[in-house]
C-alpha cells in the first residue's frame, strides 16, 4: 500500500462512506468495552459468585497489567509498516481473539472449585485486556494517518462516538433484557449467549473498519524504527499530552464508577432492573442530539471551552441522583439535560489526542502516534481501573450481600457512588481542563511551522523541545 505524505492528502476531505467505516470499529469495541465496563462487576458478584471485594481486585489487578501494556503496543504500532499500512492489520488480525476472550470471560466454568474459577475469571479478563489493548491503540491513531485537517479529524470522532454511543446504548439497553430470555432462571447461560451475539457482530465490525478506511498520511521510513528513548523523549516533553491524560484518568475514572454501579442501583435501590434499560435510553438519545451541539459549540467557541461546558452540564446527572433518589421521573428529566452536555466528552476529547500528535513533533522532532494513543490509553484505562476497584471495596465495606435485599449502609453505599463520588471527581476534571493550553488558533500555527521548517537529510524536522506554546 502505497501512502503519500503531500499537503494536499494532509487536508483531504474524507467521505461519510468511510468516517462509518471507521466508526464501526468503535461500536465493535463497544460491543465488549461497554459489557465489560457496566456490568463485569455485578456478573462477578452475582452470577459468578465472587465476592465484590475479591471481584474488585480481580478489575484493579488484570485493569493495571492492561494499563501497563498500552506503551508497550505503541512502541509496537509506531515500528509496524507491512503493505497494509501501519495501523489497520491489527483490527484483521485482532477480531477473532477479541471476540473469543470476550466469550469466555462472560463464561462460568461451572466444574472448577472456587479457587481455580477465580484464576479462571482474573486470566480470562487479562487475556481480553490484552487483545483489546492491541486492537483499540492502533484504532485511535488510525485517525491521525486518515487527515491532518482539524475539522475533518472533529469530524471522523464525532461520527466515531456516535458508533460508540450505539454500541453503548445496545449493550446497556439490551443485556437486561436478552440475558433472562436466552438464561431463564440460568443466567449464566444468558450471559453467555448474549455475549457470543455482541463478540460475534464485534469481530465482522472490525473487519468493516480494516476494509474501509485509507490511510494517508506517510510517515518516512526513517521514523518509523522508534527506540525506547524516542518512546520516553516523546511523552517527557508534550506538556499538553500528559495534561490530557490527567483529564482522561479523573473523567473515565468517573465514568467507570457510574457505569458499575447503575445496575445495583436500579436492581437494589428502586427495585426493578429492567429500569435500567428505559434509563439507558433516556441517556442515549440525547447524547446522539448532543454531538452535533457540541460539534457546533467547538467549532464556534473552541474544543477547550465546549468540553467544559458540557462538562459542568453533564453534572446535573449525578445531582439528580443525590436529589430526587426515589423519584423515577425527576431521574430521567435530569439525565437528559446532562446527557446533553456529556456529548462534549463523547465528541470533543478524543479529538484532541490528534492534536497533541504534530505539537510533540514541533516539540521532538519525532512523530509516534502509537506512543501518543498508547499513553492516553495508559491513563484512560488507569482512569476505568480506578472506577473499576472503588465501587466493589465500598460494596464490600458496607455490607453489600448479592442477591437479596440490602442493608440501608450498602443502600447508601450505592446512592453515593453513583451520585457524589462523580460530582466531586467531575468538578477535578473541569479545573484540570483549564490547564490544556493547544487551542485551533496555535495547532495551525504548529502546522504552519512544521510545513516551512522542512525537513532534515535523516527526514526528521529540527528539535524544538525548549519551545513552548507561547513561543508560537
Amino acid at each position: 500500500m502505497n501512502i503519500t505524505a503531500s499537503s494536499s492528502v494532509g487536508s483531504a476531505k474524507i467521505g461519510f462512506g468511510e468516517k462509518l467505516a471507521y466508526g464501526a470499529g468503535d461500536l465493535a469495541n463497544n460491543f465488549i468495552f461497554t459489557t465489560v465496563n457496566t456490568f463485569l462487576l455485578i456478573f462477578y458478584t452475582d452470577v459468578f459468585g465472587i465476592a465484590p471485594a475479591a471481584a474488585g481486585i480481580i478489575l484493579l489487578g488484570a485493569r493495571l497489567w492492561d494499563a501497563a501494556n498500552d506503551p508497550i503496543m505503541g512502541m509496537i504500532v509506531d515500528r509496524t509498516a507491512t503493505r497494509w499500512g501501519k495501523f489497520r492489520p491489527y483490527l484483521l488480525f485482532g477480531a477473532v481473539p477479541f471476540a473469543v476472550l470476550g466469550i469466555l470471560t462472560f463464561t462460568v466454568p461451572t466444574r472448577l472449585g472456587e479457587t481455580a474459577r477465580i484464576i479462571y475469571a482474573l486470566l480470562t479478563y487479562v487475556g481480553l485486556g490484552m487483545v483489546y489493548t492491541a486492537v483499540n491503540t492502533p484504532y485511535g491513531a488510525l485517525t491521525s494517518s486518515m487527515t491532518q485537517d482539524p475539522r475533518e479529524r472533529t469530524s471522523i470522532s464525532a461520527v466515531r462516538m456516535f458508533m460508540a454511543l450505539l454500541g453503548a446504548f445496545l449493550v446497556s439497553t439490551l443485556l437486561p433484557i436478552l440475558v433472562p430470555i436466552f438464561g431463564g432462571d440460568r443466567p449464566a447461560r444468558g450471559y453467555q449467549i448474549t455475549m457470543v451475539i455482541f463478540a460475534a457482530a464485534g469481530a465482522m465490525l472490525l473487519i468493516i473498519t480494516f476494509f474501509g478506511v485509507t490511510e494517508r498520511i506517510a510517515v518516512p521510513q526513517s521514523r518509523k524504527k522508534l527506540t525506547i528513548g524516542d518512546f520516553l523523549k516523546v511523552i517527557q516533553k508534550n506538556d499538553q499530552l500528559l495534561i490530557l491524560c490527567v483529564i482522561f484518568l479523573v473523567l473515565f475514572a468517573s465514568n467507570s464508577i457510574v457505569s458499575a454501579v447503575g445496575l445495583f442501583f436500579f436492581t437494589y435501590v428502586l427495585g426493578d432492573a429492567q429500569l435500567f434499560s428505559v434509563y439507558s435510553l433516556a441517556n442515549f438519545i440525547p447524547l446522539i442530539l448532543g454531538i452535533p451541539i457540541m460539534a457546533y459549540l467547538a467549532s464556534r467557541i473552541g474544543k477547550k471551552q465546549a468540553l467544559i461546558l458540557g462538562l459542568l452540564v453533564s453534572l446535573l446527572g449525578p445531582l439528580g441522583v443525590a436529589i430526587f433518589t426515589q423519584n423515577f421521573q425527576l431521574l430521567i428529566i435530569t439525565r437528559v439535560i446532562a446527557s446533553i452536555g456529556g456529548a462534549a466528552t463523547v465528541a470533543i476529547i478524543w479529538g484532541l489526542v490528534p492534536d497533541t500528535i504534530e505539537y510533540g513533533e514541533w516539540k521532538t522532532g519525532i512523530r509516534a502516534e502509537g506512543a501518543v494513543y498508547s499513553i492516553v490509553g495508559f491513563f484512560f484505562k488507569l482512569g476505568i481501573t480506578f472506577g473499576g476497584l472503588v465501587p466493589g471495596l465500598v460494596l464490600e465495606k458496607a455490607g453489600y450481600v448479592a442477591n437479596q435485599e440490602q442493608v440501608p449502609s450498602s443502600i447508601d453505599a450505592i446512592v453515593s457512588l453513583y451520585s457524589v463520588v462523580p460530582i466531586i471527581i467531575g468538578l477535578v476534571g473541569i479545573g484540570l481542563t483549564f490547564l490544556y493550553k493547544l487551542d485551533e488558533k496555535t495547532y495551525r500555527r504548529i502546522l504552519k511551522t512544521l510545513a516551512e521548517r522542512g525537513e532534515q537529510s535523516d527526514g526528521l524536522p529540527r528539535e524544538m523541545s525548549g519551545k513552548s506554546i507561547s513561543d508560537l
